[in-house]
Order: C-alpha cells, then sequence, then structure tokens
C-alpha cells in the first residue's frame, strides 16, 4: 500500500541531487523527525522519495515524489507499480537506480535496500529513467591495453563484448556488441537490457552464455561473471541464444 505523503512535486535543482531538490523543503533535522515519526507509526514499512532521473526526455514525471511501501516487497514489484503510475508502453524500458549511478538488484526487497542504501535523514532515494547505462557508452576495440585504458578510467564499469550464438536463428542479432555497464548490475538485469533490445515476447526465451558454453547464473553480478570467466583481451564475452542446451 502507498501512503500519499505530499503531492507536489519538487523539482530538481541546477545540481541535478534528488536529496538537494528535497532540502529546501525541508531542511535535514526535519526529513529525519518525519521519517522517525513515520517508522514508529509504521515499523514494517520503508519511506522513499522517487524521482525522474535528471537526463531523462523519455519519461513523465510523476505527481508525487514520497512512497511509503512494505518492507518485504521487491525493486521488481516497486518497478511494476511506478510502470503503472506514469502508464508507460509495455515494451517502454524502466530502471531504478541509487544516487543516479547505481543501478538496484531487482530480486532486493525493500529492507534490504534500505539498509544498504538508506540515507542518513532516514529516506531511501530512488531514480527512474529508461537508459540502460549510465556513463560511457563509447565504441572499444578489442585490445588488453585499450580496455585496461577504459578500466582506468570506469573502474565500476564492466566491458563487455556481447554476440549470438553461432548456430542461434530464432532471435535477431543486436546492433551492437560492446557495452560498458555498472560492476553490480546482476545477468538477470543484463538480460532484461538484451530483451528489450530486441523487442522479444514475453513467452519467448533467452539464456546468456559465457563462451558460448557456460550457462551463466542469473543472480551473478557482472563484477563475479568478469572475475571468473574474463577474456585475455580484457573483455567479459557473452553469448546470447534461445537455446538452453548447447551440443
Amino acid at each position: 500500500m502507498e501512503i500519499n505523503f505530499i503531492t507536489t512535486l519538487i523539482k530538481h535543482d541546477v545540481n541535478h541531487n534528488v536529496k538537494k531538490c528535497f532540502e529546501p523543503k525541508k531542511d535535514f533535522i526535519t526529513r529525519k523527525e518525519e521519517v522517525k515519526k513515520i517508522k514508529m507509526r509504521y515499523p514494517n514499512k520503508t519511506p522513499l522519495i522517487v524521482t525522474k532521473y535528471y537526463k531523462e526526455r523519455d519519461l513523465p514525471s510523476m505527481d508525487k515524489i514520497k512512497f511509503l511501501v512494505p518492507e518485504e516487497i521487491t525493486m521488481s514489484q516497486f518497478l511494476v507499480i511506478i510502470r503503472n503510475k506514469i502508464r508507460i508502453k509495455p515494451n517502454q524500458a524502466l530502471y531504478l537506480v541509487i544516487n543516479n549511478r547505481s543501478m538496484l538488484s531487482m530480486s532486493l526487497t525493500m529492507a534490504q535496500a534500505y539498509e544498504m542504501y538508506g540515507d542518513e535523514d532516514g529516506f531511501l532515494y530512488v531514480t527512474y529513467a529508461s537508459q540502460e547505462v549510465f556513463g560511457y557508452q563509447h565504441d572499444m576495440t578489442g585490445s588488453y591495453k585499450e580496455v585496461q585504458v577504459i578500466r582506468d578510467r570506469f573502474p565500476n564499469k564492466i566491458p563487455l563484448y556481447v554476440e549470438r550464438y553461432s548456430r542461434e536463428r530464432e532471435v535477431p542479432i543486436l546492433g551492437r556488441n560492446k557495452f560498458l555497464v555498472p560492476q553490480e548490475l546482476t545477468m538477470s538485469q543484463f538480460l532484461y537490457i538484451i530483451r528489450t533490445k530486441m523487442k522479444l515476447r514475453d513467452s519467448q526465451a533467452l539464456y546468456l552464455l559465457v563462451n558460448e558454453k557456460a550457462l551463466v547464473s542469473h543472480s551473478m553480478t557482472m563484477a563475479q561473471a568478469y572475475e571468473q570467466f574474463r577474456s585475455p583481451d580484457g573483455f567479459l564475452h557473452i553469448t546470447y541464444a534461445a537455446q538452453q542446451v548447447f551440443g
């Protein structure tokens, strides 16, 4: 259940910071006291402040930014709530982000996200956007030296080389092969990105593999996969296919 605290949308300030835009309305102490009262009355609920990513142009803004949700609700379930509120098309991508840069795992509960990312004022600040990655998206070559330069510049991002399985005929080829994604992104989230880019039907199966043979766990983060499976050229090579078994 949602509780409407306020209905006035608070605009982003020149620093494009969610918390900063909220502070002129209520100072830190006031917000902290507000959350304290909320938590006393609703100990099993999580207080959120949700705003649109400041660079976002394709998605509408919501008519409120404050939510109070059950702590057992997952980010995936909350994503559905946001999708319904802004009334976007079923094939329109939507992602939840912390601090305008860190993509949230969709399997996290609100209680887990609050414990990991909750602000000192007591709110959990969440941003929504249609962009799949935040930061560097230029083309990259496969040489190890150039990948090192990329990693030095973006230490919290993972360079991927993504291609269709050689025997695959049921799913289309992506428009590009090279991606740079947040290291905390899970395989499940990246699978969703791939499905969205290819505009697959909900009933169409799709699997991610490493080196065309290792079926990776969907709960694995890009950092974990990179540590285990990265290639000598510095990329994490991922293959996608509609087939689950390869022989």
